[in-house]
């Protein structure tokens, strides 16, 4: 296919750019595979508009060349797995020679979602309440397994928030609390979770790049 203009390859959304298509992003890796003659597999999840990467080895440098490409494109690496170990940043990964490397991209940006409920719900640590009390919600990257960039993640329903939260008990035995978070007058941009959005194209949980006021903010009563 010829491309007469680059911004063909452009999602646009109220003026910004946002992410290639995940086609021509898995080009580009593609590309950058075989200059280097490494042994490897791609595999695409159109769902998530996620792309998994194996390698049979790999170096830093490589993995580097791969985060600037992915960033340059609208995607990032939220996951990096060596050998059953898990890293959410180059800077963590410690590579054994000659060890294949599976390397996990996402869309930086996705597709806004204006359909909201009144109600969404945030699931947090219970020692985490106070500060929310004080200063809201604000983004985070920890507490996934996947790296992303900070975020608040927001399930649609209750019965969402509490499977969230036996997740993250089964993680770790902590103490967690779910928040009910009134969306009437909040005016914060919400984007749909391609991870929790099912094959019939239902949107399950959302996310945010903003800051939630305390005042919007209540923890629900369990019964």
């Amino acid at each position: 296919m010829k491309v007469k203009d680059y911004r063909e390859f452009l999602q646009i959304e109220e003026g910004l750019i946002t992410t290639y298509p995940m086609d021509f992003f898995s080009k580009k890796v593609k590309m950058l595979i075989s200059g280097k003659g490494i042994k490897a597999s791609i595999r695409v999840e159109k769902l998530t508009n996620s792309l998994v990467l194996n390698l049979a080895s790999c170096t830093l440098d490589f993995l580097k060349i791969l985060e600037k490409t992915s960033d340059q494109n609208g995607y990032f690496i939220s996951l990096i797995v060596i050998e059953e170990k898990y890293y959410k940043k180059i800077d963590e990964v410690k590579l054994d020679k000659g060890a294949p490397v599976e390397v996990h991209f996402e869309s930086k940006f996705d597709k806004e979602v204006k359909d909201i409920p009144d109600t969404l719900y945030h699931v947090t640590l219970s020692k985490n309440l106070e500060k929310i009390r004080k200063i809201g919600l604000v983004p985070k990257s920890k507490m996934k397994q996947t790296y992303h960039l900070d975020r608040i993640y927001l399930a649609f329903t209750i019965e969402g928030a509490k499977a969230i939260e036996n997740e993250f008990k089964g993680i770790d035995n902590s103490k967690y609390v779910i928040l009910k978070i009134s969306t009437k007058g909040l005016n914060v941009k919400f984007m749909k979770d391609p991870n929790a959005t099912l094959f019939s194209g239902e949107v399950l949980g959302i996310y945010t790049h903003e800051n939630i006021s305390s005042e919007f903010i209540k923890e629900f009563q369990y019964k």
